[in-house]
């Protein structure tokens, strides 16, 4: 197992409240990152798989990474940038600036977080070690996806689909964004359209407003991407909650007429923010409902929209599907995105799938 310790590094913000910044070093190995922040350091052992988006600057001052479903940052001093872009670009990373459009993948750029962790809101439930059912049985699986598609790191997905396992306690609080980035006024801008898409404020809005509640736990699948064909991509994230209660209030809201298609629209925003950080620009279009024919109880609903990327005098049209499904203690979030024609049939299959799993366990309420 090959070992580099790169040393000089800081963090643009703190991985807590408070915590400090300097010094930063990296212990790259072959199975992950080792972290070491502050003085006496603090360790933090990070797999490679549950690091997404990875992305340096062109100049190489600045890296960007989501890890736990947090976007982090680090400044990066002129004596290491060399060592650093190298671990970037060996681990599937992606160069910012450089053009994101063609290609089987388009590359992730600046990732952005979890789908629904980006506002403020409170968590009311008690803290839990462990959820008394297995959620990750709900989350999309290797079986789930066509036979041709395999686990992917490299991929458009892990914006919206962080693959690691959070246990949101009771003091639970999210990391924001620093309100004067041009990042965060994005993201403002989307949820703004968000609410007035749904006819709801920050305040009502339970996805991303502060009407809505941390799930107690939540694990997001790994992402699978086509071999052969059209660049396509499927991926997904299970949510338990302690109280059926406030599943029962999501349901409420999703079951909206309009929510589904401005949800949609809302995932295919992020995805053009992030691909277009260090360039470029982005327009999403209309989204349209997908059908999908399940048995059984489980609500739930589905819709795809495109977003086209531009860079230069190139562009690249992708669409993007969001499926929610809701039952019992159970939510997920569902997210097929490709190129070419847009594949009812693999949406309807991947939706299908998900419902037959919360279905086939009565929404985890038999646990509760």
């Amino acid at each position: 197992m090959t070992t580099t310790r790169i040393e000089g590094l800081q963090l643009r913000h703190p991985l807590v409240e408070g915590g400090p910044t300097t010094p930063v070093s990296w212990i790259v190995t072959d199975e992950g990152l080792t972290h070491l922040v502050g003085e006496p350091a603090s360790v933090f052992d990070i797999p490679w798989h549950q690091i997404g988006g990875f992305s340096v600057s062109v100049n190489g001052s600045l890296v960007s990474a989501v890890v736990a479903g947090e976007r982090v940052e680090w400044l990066v001093p002129k004596s290491a940038r060399k060592h650093v872009r190298a671990v970037v670009v060996q681990r599937g990373g992606r160069v910012a600036g450089h053009p994101v459009v063609a290609g089987v993948a388009l590359g992730c750029a600046i990732a952005v977080g979890a789908l629904v962790s980006y506002v403020v809101v409170t968590p009311t439930s008690s803290s839990i070690s462990s959820p008394p059912v297995d959620i990750t049985r709900y989350a999309l699986s290797a079986h789930d996806a066509p036979a041709s598609f395999v686990q992917t790191s490299n991929s458009i997905l892990s914006i919206v689909v962080p693959s690691t396992t959070v246990n949101h306690t009771s003091a639970t609080t999210t990391t924001t964004m620093d309100p004067h980035s041009s990042l965060s006024q994005q993201f403002d801008h989307m949820t703004s359209a968000f609410y007035a898409c749904e006819g709801l404020s920050v305040s009502t809005d339970r996805y991303y407003g502060k009407a809505g509640q941390f799930p107690d736990f939540q694990v997001g699948s790994k992402v699978f991407a086509a071999t052969s064909g059209h660049a396509q991509e499927v991926g997904s994230l299970a949510q338990w909650y302690r109280t059926t209660t406030m599943v029962d209030k999501d349901r409420a809201q999703m079951a909206r007429p309009a929510f589904i298609g401005c949800a949609t629209q809302a995932v295919a925003t992020q995805i053009g923010i992030a691909l277009t950080q260090s360039s470029g620009s982005f327009t999403v279009g209309a989204a349209q409902r997908v059908n999908i024919v399940t048995p059984g109880h489980v609500f739930h609903r589905a819709s795809v929209a495109t977003v086209t990327i531009t860079t230069g005098n190139r562009s690249a049209t992708l669409w993007v599907s969001l499926i929610v499904a809701v039952d019992g203690h159970i939510e997920t979030d569902s997210f097929v995105e490709g190129q070419g024609p847009v594949d009812n049939a693999l949406i309807t299959s991947i939706g299908s799938a998900i419902v037959g799993k919360i279905l086939s366990s009565g929404g985890a309420t038999a646990s509760a």
